[in-house]
């Protein structure tokens, strides 16, 4: 797990309802392996979506299945071959910020440090001020 945070300088989220500011991480897995992610934080209700390479649409969205508001989810990959999923926590409302708390929990899959290069949906959705930029955690 991590601690990360959210501020008004972070990206815009772009999907309706998605709420305000968010990050972006990803997660290789092989095909048939599973992760689980926890998002939580006391400073904002956490919304979280994840994003297969191939698909501009979400592949699973949470808000509070984890208990409170706390969001969880799990992933699995089921594409025939190994490939990496973006992870988007978010706010769940505009003007909320701060610390949150990252768990992800299954074997082999960890959150990486060298980001591929971004899918070509990437630029099609966020327009290109809001390209994540790369960080140890991956794109942010």
């Amino acid at each position: 797990s991590f601690t990360e945070s959210i501020s008004a300088t972070d990206c815009p989220a772009f999907e309706a309802g998605a709420g305000g500011r968010e990050d972006a991480y990803y997660v290789f897995l092989d095909n048939g392996e599973g992760v689980t992610l926890t998002y939580a934080s006391t400073a904002f209700d956490p919304y979280l979506r994840v994003y297969a390479s191939t698909s501009a649409t979400a592949v699973a969205t949470d808000d509070n299945s984890g208990g409170g508001t706390t969001a969880r989810l799990t992933v699995r990959n089921t594409s025939g071959q190994r490939d990496y999923f973006i992870i988007v926590p978010n706010t769940r409302s505009a003007g909320q910020s701060g610390s949150y708390t990252m768990q992800v929990a299954a074997a082999s899959a960890a959150l990486v440090a060298a980001a591929p290069a971004p899918p070509a949906w990437w630029d099609e959705r966020f327009p290109r001020s809001r390209t994540p930029r790369r960080t140890g955690e991956g794109w942010r």
